[in-house]
């Protein structure tokens, strides 16, 4: 079974957990999904938490860097050379 893993930046709206991630009618905004699947990536919790420090949420929503784990079928699609992908 194939895996990917990676940090997200995570906070909880009515004690459901939502992610960040960008507006995909304004690739400028910023906003929280449901989806983790939709969710910004990181390969680094460094990362994950610099973009947190960066944008200054951990203080407005109490936001924090969480690893996810995503198996097979919930995986992003990957391009493979023939569609164009590198």
């Amino acid at each position: 079974m194939a895996e990917e893993t990676g940090w997200l930046i995570e906070r909880h709206r009515d004690g459901a957990p939502v992610w960040f991630t960008f507006d995909q009618n304004n690739r400028l905004a910023d906003t929280w999904t449901a989806d983790s699947t939709k969710a910004l990536r990181f390969s680094r919790r460094i990362d994950a938490e610099n973009a947190i420090a960066w944008r200054a949420i951990s203080a407005l929503f109490l936001a924090f860097a969480s690893e996810h784990r995503w198996h097979d079928a919930l995986c992003p699609a990957k391009p493979n050379a023939k569609e164009g992908g590198k």
